[in-house]
């Protein structure tokens, strides 16, 4: 009975040794940049939503005014080269200007 709880005292002994070894690296290894692995999310997500809220908010003016669908085009068009115009930003966010 008493080999089994130096046995596990054992175990927990070089549990606790594996992990202090493993929370170390994890201190000193280089971080993953986030920004690079959800760019391409952010920049699908704004070229999708900006068409569709412009589109939408045009709608609701165009039913409002009765003209549809003027502003519900104009204004889905200008959602989506806003949308390219921050997929650029993003893109080209890395470089400067100098």
């Amino acid at each position: 009975m008493s080999e089994h709880k130096d046995s596990d005292e054992d175990n927990i002994v070089r549990f606790d040794a594996k992990l202090e070894a493993a929370e170390e690296q994890e201190k000193t290894s280089p971080q993953q940049n986030p920004t690079n692995s959800d760019s391409g999310r952010r920049i699908a997500t704004e070229i999708m939503s900006y068409p569709v809220g412009g589109g939408s908010l045009g709608f609701i003016i165009d039913k409002l005014l009765g003209t549809f669908p003027a502003f519900m085009l104009l204004v889905g068009f200008l959602g989506f080269s806003i949308s390219l115009y921050r997929a650029y930003k993003l893109m080209d966010g890395g470089s400067q200007k100098k």
